[in-house]
């Protein structure tokens, strides 16, 4: 298995989707700052002069490691990139949950906006561990334009299974309620 995993074709279509998901997330916070502003002033992690700084830092520092992890030369220092931010998100989400304040949007980025819980912070860590898939490569082989596309196919696909995961998590909510009514 060890020897299957570290294929170029699956650690790269996971770097790949960590990239896109970092990408995505960094322009809805930069397209929308003020809101990403107040989201960062309502978790109460920072001091709240800080929050405009920051909701333009974090989004540029989460464009920064993507671009790095795509490129070869850059690739494993925008996968440790990724990784800690991912790891940042995830524990400033589990700091709130702890703290019993789980009812607000998380800050994520994109359209869902699921709200605070433990399958956030999960979330977080499977993304944090993709993003450090590009440590487990194995032995150089050469790359085909067959490889290029099962990249590509795999990226879309893993990038939608995240879309679909985050409106779940986004209407738990409302799932939850459906279940208490017959």
């Amino acid at each position: 298995m060890g020897a299957t995993f570290a294929d170029p074709v699956i650690v790269r279509t996971l770097g790949a989707a960590v990239a896109v998901v970092l990408l995505v997330a960094a322009v809805a916070k930069l397209r929308d700052r003020e809101v990403f502003a107040a989201t960062i002033d309502n978790d109460r992690l920072l001091p709240p002069a800080s929050a405009p700084a920051v909701a333009l830092v974090l989004p540029l520092a989460e464009i920064a490691a993507a671009l790095a992890s795509l490129y070869g030369p850059t690739r494993i220092w925008g996968a440790l990139g990724a990784a800690a931010l991912l790891s940042l998100f995830a524990a400033a989400i589990a700091v709130n949950v702890v703290r019993g304040r789980v009812d607000f949007d998380c800050g994520c980025g994109g359209g869902e906006h699921p709200r605070l819980s433990w399958a956030l912070v999960v979330r977080n860590g499977v993304l944090a561990v993709a993003a450090l898939a590009a440590f487990v490569e194995g032995p150089h082989r050469p790359f085909e334009a067959i490889d290029a596309l099962t990249v590509a196919g795999g990226t879309a696909a893993l990038v939608t299974l995240y879309h679909f995961s985050n409106l779940l998590l986004a209407n738990a909510p409302r799932l939850a309620g459906l279940e208490r009514h017959p």
